[in-house]
């Protein structure tokens, strides 16, 4: 991962993500997995929401067009 998708994903993605609701499900899923798994775990949700938010980056780029109308 770019080191610019590192420094969002910590600094703006992470305190979206730690929603009092969010860190209950997570908490609630990181006490059943070993170590590995929820340093697994970690490195997947960094992945997807950092691909969510290039997503919406993407989408918001190619909506552009039709908000001028």
């Amino acid at each position: 991962m770019s080191d610019i998708l590192s420094i969002l994903y910590k600094f703006y993605i992470v305190p979206e993500l730690e929603s009092d609701e969010t860190m209950a499900t997570l908490s609630a899923l990181y006490r059943e997995l070993s170590p590995a798994q929820k340093e697994q775990c970690e490195l997947l949700l960094e992945q997807c929401a950092c691909q969510s938010f290039l997503l919406g980056v993407r989408a918001g780029a190619g909506l552009e067009q039709f908000l001028k109308n």
